[in-house]
């Protein structure tokens, strides 16, 4: 009787573990949703079915995000704005082709929300996607974006101000010049700077502006003043979270100087990015032009000022993925710990980071 009992039992537990294998599988056929699919659950009302979809989008393969992008266009623009914002959270190495091929919508919305998606992307994936869908229109969008004082005067208006000092943060900014550097080489590196330093300038009608203003109210003509002025400031502060090197110190500039004194600044900054621009610079035995971000940032490990140096050396870690501050909390600490290195231990980064870029260099050079 004790053997028959026991034999029931494990029929029984036998029978009670057979669909487990067929769940799995099933499980794993499903993992593969269909763009359309994956649409619906990240706009799912259910938690649950939203966080099914990015899943997905971290497990999304190239070939499949492209569905997705074009999915996206087929949306409403509100509807493609919640998944682009998805798409920028996600972790997978190539979701970001979604928001690449939603940067040929014609909607400006949507492009711009593709454009934040980029923005917002971890800086591998970045690395991972997009040459072999970044083409034609796509292509041209983003540069114009990149290009455009209207697009990057969205992200400077953004900007903290505290004491009324604009001061942009530094991970965010580092973004954007990656991203310019990252699909565009030194071509946007430099694009990306010198329409920045335009805005510093200060747009060619500003006295025009002030001239017309109406004398029956000189509160608004001062208010609008104030607003161009702030956007210049905010502007250089971008420009200074990217560059490092302050552009008051380097090129003269002062936000509130008469129009002709930031002109002759940024002529000064534009000769410098022109010289950026020219450069001939040696890639694993092979001379290319144009300096990118990471070749300026490492032509400053030589600089006379032990912050730059500090500064341009972690922010090259952090690029190739070390995990470290760059500002606030940590960062000084950060700091310390660079300038206890010995000369071999310095040498011996300095390698680690030129080896690694070399390497990004060459795999990311626009071809």
């Amino acid at each position: 009787m004790r053997l028959a009992a026991l034999m029931s039992l494990i029929l029984v537990a036998g029978l009670a573990l057979t669909p487990a294998p067929l769940a799995r599988g099933q499980e794993k056929a499903d993992a593969t949703l269909g763009a359309a699919a994956i649409c619906d659950r990240l706009l799912s009302s259910d938690v649950s079915q939203r966080e099914r979809g990015a899943l997905e989008l971290n497990l999304i393969t190239a070939k499949r995000a492209e569905e997705l992008g074009r999915e996206i266009l087929r949306r409403e623009p509100l509807e493609a704005r919640e998944i682009l914002e998805a798409i920028g959270e996600a972790t997978g190495n190539f979701a970001l082709v979604g928001a690449i091929v939603a940067l040929e919508s014609e909607h400006a919305e949507v492009r711009n929300v593709a454009f934040e998606a980029l923005l917002a992307a971890p800086l591998d994936s970045l690395r991972k996607s997009g040459d072999d869908y970044l083409k034609n229109k796509r292509r041209t969008n983003l540069k114009e974006m990149l290009s455009s004082p209207a697009t990057l005067k969205v992200l400077c208006e953004g900007i903290p101000e505290p004491k009324d000092v604009p001061k942009a943060p530094i991970e965010p900014s580092l973004h954007l010049a990656i991203l310019a550097d990252r699909y565009f080489g030194s071509e946007g590196f430099v694009l990306l700077m010198r329409t920045l330093g335009k805005m510093m300038a200060g747009d060619d009608s500003d006295n025009e502006k002030e001239e017309a203003g109406d004398s029956r109210d000189e509160k608004e003509a001062r208010n609008r003043r104030a607003d161009r002025e702030r956007l210049r400031r905010q502007a250089a502060a971008l420009f200074e979270a990217i560059w490092i090197s302050p552009p008051g110190a380097q090129f003269n500039y002062v936000a509130n100087a008469p129009i002709e004194e930031r002109r002759k600044s940024i002529g000064r900054m534009e000769a410098r990015l022109e010289e950026i621009a020219a450069r001939e610079i040696e890639v694993k035995g092979k001379k290319v032009r144009g300096g990118r971000l990471g070749d300026y940032l490492i032509g400053l490990f030589s600089s006379d000022v032990s912050e730059t140096v500090a500064a341009a050396y972690l922010r090259m870690q952090w690029w190739k993925g070390d995990s470290l501050a760059l500002e606030g909390e940590g960062y000084s600490e950060a700091v310390e710990h660079f300038n206890t290195l010995g000369r071999r231990e310095r040498m011996a980064l300095r390698n680690e980071i030129k080896t690694w870029w070399e390497s990004f260099r060459a795999e990311t050079d626009p071809r």
